[in-house]
C-alpha cells in the first residue's frame, strides 16, 4: 500500500477516465482528488501537506502544460507530472521531456503502467523540486537591474559594504539601499539566502546536464529513432 501522505491530482475533463482513475489511485492506498483547471488544482494543492504528483490529462487541447509548471512553480509546489498523452502527441510529449522532469505515458495504457508512472513520479520529487527552484530564482534575477545584479555578486563573493561601495564608486548608504532593493526581488533575509539564491538561479542554462533521461511510458507507440532509451515498452 502506498503511503497515506501521498496524493495523486487528476487534472482532466474526462469524468469518466478521472473516475475511474480516481479509484484505482485510492484503492492503492494514495488521497486522490480531480482538478479541472490550474487555478484549482494549485488552490487545492497549497492545502496538501504531504506529497504529491498530478496525472495532466493532455488529451484535452485547452491543457497548456507550459503554463501548468510555471504555476506550480511559481507557487513552490514541486509536483512531479505524469503527461496522458494521445498515440498522435507523441511528438509533443518528446519536446515537453526535453524541458520539464515529467513522465510521459499514452492515455489508453494498462493500470500496471499507470501505476509504474506514479511510483516513478513519486521518485523524482528531489528533482523536480531541485528544478522548479532553479527556474524560480533565475526568473527573479532577471529581475534586478544591472548596479543590483553587480552589488549581489560582490555580496556573494563575501565583500563588505565598504569594500563594495569603494570598488563602485558609491556611497555606502546607496550600497544598503540597493542591497535591500535586491533582498526584496529574490525574496531573500539575509545574505545566506541570496548566495543560495545566486547559486540555483545561475544553472538555469546548465540544470538539463543534471536531468537524467526521462523515462516515458509508451507501451504501444516505438520509441523515435535516437530516443530508445527515453522509452520503457515492456
Amino acid at each position: 500500500m502506498a503511503d497515506q501522505n501521498r496524493g495523486v491530482f487528476i487534472y482532466s475533463r474526462d469524468e469518466e477516465w478521472s473516475e475511474v482513475s480516481r479509484d484505482i489511485v485510492i484503492g492503492d492506498g494514495y488521497i486522490s482528488r480531480i482538478v479541472a483547471s490550474t487555478t484549482e488544482l494549485v488552490a487545492i494543492a497549497k492545502q496538501f501537506t504531504g506529497e504529491a504528483c498530478v496525472l495532466v490529462d493532455c488529451t484535452d487541447e485547452s491543457v497548456d502544460v507550459g503554463q501548468l509548471y510555471q504555476s506550480l512553480s511559481q507557487n513552490n509546489l514541486p509536483m512531479p507530472m505524469v503527461l496522458m498523452v494521445a498515440e498522435s502527441q507523441m511528438s509533443l510529449a518528446t519536446e515537453l521531456t526535453n524541458k520539464f522532469a515529467c513522465l510521459v505515458m499514452l492515455k489508453e495504457t494498462g493500470l500496471s503502467k499507470q501505476r509504474q508512472a506514479i511510483n516513478a513520479a513519486f521518485g523524482r520529487l528531489k528533482l523536480v523540486d531541485h528544478q522548479m527552484a532553479v527556474q524560480r530564482n533565475h526568473g527573479r534575477l532577471t529581475q534586478l537591474s544591472e548596479r543590483e545584479r553587480s552589488i549581489v555578486d560582490l555580496v556573494v563573493e563575501g565583500a563588505p559594504n565598504k569594500q563594495i561601495a569603494n570598488k563602485l564608486g558609491l556611497s555606502i548608504k546607496t550600497i544598503e539601499r540597493v542591497r535591500q532593493s535586491a533582498y526584496r526581488k529574490l525574496e531573500v533575509r539575509s545574505t545566506a539566502e541570496m548566495t543560495r539564491a545566486v547559486i540555483l538561479g545561475d544553472l538555469h542554462d546548465i540544470v538539463r546536464a543534471d536531468i537524467p533521461a526521462t523515462p516515458v511510458f509508451a507501451p504501444v507507440v516505438p520509441a523515435p529513432f535516437g530516443a530508445s532509451r527515453n522509452f520503457v515498452n515492456n
